[in-house]
């Protein structure tokens, strides 16, 4: 962000020193205007800086809290009681990420469009017809009151922030006032992490609109069923879109725990990553919260709820990831049933003078997303009832062990999250959430992994298997490990399936000179995808063109970039395309011919090698796959005026990993060089004494454009690093005091 002002000294020093050599009055005065400019953008940036020490009187407060700083900016909470912890941590989040519990809010309540206007309207209708909002609501009236009031808590605490006037600049930039934060709008935001962590809807609706475009048996091919007929329903299609937007919460992670017996200090370690959209501030809040009876938790939260989302207490640590459970069905609903329940929820858009209809239908199943002569299409998922998983994430921080850790977990009644949780007495399991809580306590082999992708859940647990002495320095590699065993599993296959592609060619072929210096990268390859590597750029690039070639004639463009960017649409890919090498013909690959699939690798191979030779040159040794695979992290500002760009946003830097590693990347197939969302979030923690920890987080705990904090992780990230955590002591010291004590 300190670019800005870099750019703006460095031109201000040229323009004087150009208008005293040469005397010219123009010169001048524009040195002078782009000094003023950059004073102003200085005084304003600083105008909005919230206070860094002192002392804040804060209404509500029962008892003095004490905040400090570490160096790396996260922020430590020392509270006398629970509603005084939950208070100060509801006033340092917005303090920290007001603007992204701003947006996270609105997105849950479907009112986007009345900052961002109508690019953001089709969002809002459709989460308008899900109803986040609605469900928030009731869940909130069933929470219990020892939960209702440290959500109530929080939400004073964030109120407390708003009040002082000193807001994020990016409410000056986009003229907004935010409303008081309620604790229905922490439940809101908790729904919308269940929806966007397991994702059920962009899946359902990308599968069902693969049968109608290339027909039932083809969908059936890859997911085992085509799901409902959406012919009767057109406008569905642009669903999958605005379904599959860059998540505004988390978009998926792993966890893992090894038990005593594989721990080189006889105490499990656990470790778990997070995935976002690669954005600046991040929507994940690291902190450190000390309360009452000597509690204290350390681990990162989700901007807008209170407590933690992973991290770890003094009797245990646990992580959560989806479960990759199916949690959403499409049915179709005869139009002669029972009546669906309707009521307007008109959506208010910036730069229209009248409110836009909208009308919501709900049956007993869930909510309508289309209607027409024959029948209603309904959307069943679980997700969409009103439970309140923010109330979890509060509960699992008040937990002193297994037992109390179990039954916070249960409140998360919907299917596809699951949790792994390593405790000091030695327990590790992985549970499962759904109506009926599934659990594994202390595996067979003292392994626990949780994670969606079957490649990097094999990863994780073949490396944990490999040894049985394990401290966090061993350890902290797996955490951002590039190893694909999509390649590993898919190379030799395909290879071989290239060979008589030359084969069967109308003539004999040949590999190119060039093809043939490429395809020497793959020769020793190892598997592993850091960001120098040629031949994971090759192998990528090649995978990729592959599956193109095999779905995109017969999905179209649109549909195919829907289907590479849905949750398990490159698995289902992967899985058909297994199925075929080992001799399976289906409706999208054949054996043989000129589309079989020994053709289509080839011409996908020799197409990989002549788009890297055009980017990169034509000596494939000096080919990297970092410099196709890139990370930029768009900062808030630039979101609410997209011409700051060049200056406020971070990168793009070459990354490592890809779709199926460990350190995973979520492809972006309609971006250029860029990922839609990356593994921004790291933990490991050792159970045993003196109970050590470390952590990063992408691009930093910072949130100002004035704080240093906010890009200080990126270098140690891209790297793969892990920070120690640090103890606050000495930081900087900020005191929330109630009215009635001195200050």
């Amino acid at each position: 962000m300190l670019r800005l002002f870099a750019y703006a000294g460095a031109l201000l020093v040229a323009l004087v020193t150009l208008a005293l050599a040469t005397r010219t009055a123009a010169q001048a005065v524009l040195a002078l205007v782009v000094g003023a400019a950059a004073a102003t953008a200085l005084l304003f940036l600083q105008r909005h800086r919230p206070r860094q020490q002192g002392a804040v009187t804060v209404a509500g407060l029962r008892a003095p809290v004490v905040i400090r700083r570490d160096r790396h900016g996260t922020p430590h909470i020392t509270a006398q009681n629970w509603h005084d912890l939950f208070l100060a941590q509801g006033y340092i989040a917005a303090r920290d990420r007001l603007w992204q519990m701003e947006m996270a809010r609105r997105t849950a309540a479907g009112r986007l469009a009345e900052v961002h206007g109508e690019p953001s309207l089709a969002r809002d209708r459709l989460m308008r017809t899900l109803g986040l909002q609605r469900l928030a609501g009731q869940a909130l009236a069933a929470c219990p009151p020892d939960v209702r009031a440290c959500l109530e808590a929080y939400a004073a605490g964030v109120n407390a922030f708003i009040a002082e006037g000193r807001l994020p600049p990016e409410f000056a930039v986009a003229r907004l006032r935010p409303e008081p934060w309620r604790a229905e709008d922490s439940v809101a935001v908790g729904k919308l992490l269940a929806l966007e962590f397991t994702s059920p809807l962009s899946g359902a609706l990308v599968r069902a609109q693969v049968a109608q475009v290339a027909g039932p048996e083809a969908a059936a091919a890859l997911w085992g069923d085509a799901g409902p007929d959406l012919a009767p329903f057109p406008t569905l299609a642009d669903l999958c879109d605005v379904a599959a937007c860059s998540p505004q919460t988390v978009a998926g992670g792993a966890a893992w725990a090894v038990g005593p017996d594989r721990a080189a200090a006889g105490f499990p370690l656990s470790g778990c990553i997070l995935e976002t959209a690669p954005v600046a501030p991040s929507p994940l809040h690291p902190v450190v919260l000390s309360g009452p009876g000597g509690a204290r938790l350390e681990g990162v939260a989700l901007a807008g709820l209170p407590g933690l989302m992973a991290g770890r207490s003094s009797q245990f640590a646990w992580g959560l990831a989806p479960s990759g459970t199916e949690g959403a069905d499409l049915v179709t609903e005869p139009p002669d049933g029972p009546a669906p329940q309707q009521f307007d929820a008109p959506i208010r858009v910036r730069g229209r003078a009248e409110p836009v209809a909208h009308t919501v239908a709900e049956t007993e199943t869930g909510p309508v997303l289309a209607e027409g002569p024959a029948g209603r299409l309904v959307l069943r998922c679980p997700v969409l009832r009103p439970a309140a998983e923010a109330a979890v994430l509060v509960s699992l921080c008040q937990a002193h062990g297994y037992a109390d850790f179990r039954a916070a977990l249960s409140g998360w009644t919907a299917p596809g999250l699951a949790a792994v949780y390593a405790g000091t007495d030695g327990t590790v399991a992985r549970l499962e959430t759904g109506p009926v809580l599934q659990e594994e306590v202390n595996p067979p082999g003292g392994v626990a992994v949780a994670c969606p992708s079957r490649y990097a859940a094999r990863r994780i647990r073949e490396v944990l298997e490999a040894r049985a002495d394990w401290n966090l320095e061993r350890m902290a590699p797996l955490a951002a490990d590039e190893v694909s065993l999509q390649a590993r599993l898919l190379l030799q296959p395909l290879l071989q399936a290239m060979q008589e592609g030359l084969r069967q060619g109308l003539h004999n072929e040949s590999l190119s000179k060039l093809e043939k210096q490429a395809l020497l990268l793959l020769s020793d390859w190892q598997q592993d995808e850091p960001a120098g590597s040629g031949a994971a750029c090759l192998w990528e690039q090649w995978y990729f063109n592959l599956v193109e070639d095999a779905f995109r004639p017969r999905m179209g463009l649109t549909l195919f970039n829907r289907f590479v960017a849905a949750r398990g649409g490159l698995e289902a890919a992967d899985r058909l395309l297994l199925r075929t090498l080992s001799g399976e013909e289906n409706p999208w690959l054949t054996l043989e011919g000129d589309l079989g699939l020994p053709r289509v690798a080839l011409r996908a191979f020799r197409r990989a090698v002549a788009y890297l030779a055009a980017r990169q040159g034509h000596r494939p040794e000096a080919w990297a796959w970092g410099r196709e695979h890139r990370v930029r992290f768009r900062h808030s500002l630039s979101q609410a005026l997209p011409a700051l760009a060049p200056l406020v946003d971070q990168g793009p830097y070459p990354l490592g990993g890809g779709p199926a590693t460990v350190n995973r990347s979520g492809p972006d197939p309609a971006g250029v060089n860029g990922v839609h969302t990356a593994t921004t979030y790291r933990r490991l923690d050792d159970l045993g004494p003196p109970g050590d920890s470390a952590a990063i987080l992408a691009p930093g705990a910072g949130s100002h454009p004035l704080d240093p904090a906010g890009a200080d992780h990126v270098a140690p990230w891209l790297r793969g690093e892990l920070a120690p955590i640090a103890t606050g002591s000495g930081g900087v010291e900020l005191r929330l005091v109630p009215p009635s004590s001195p200050s």
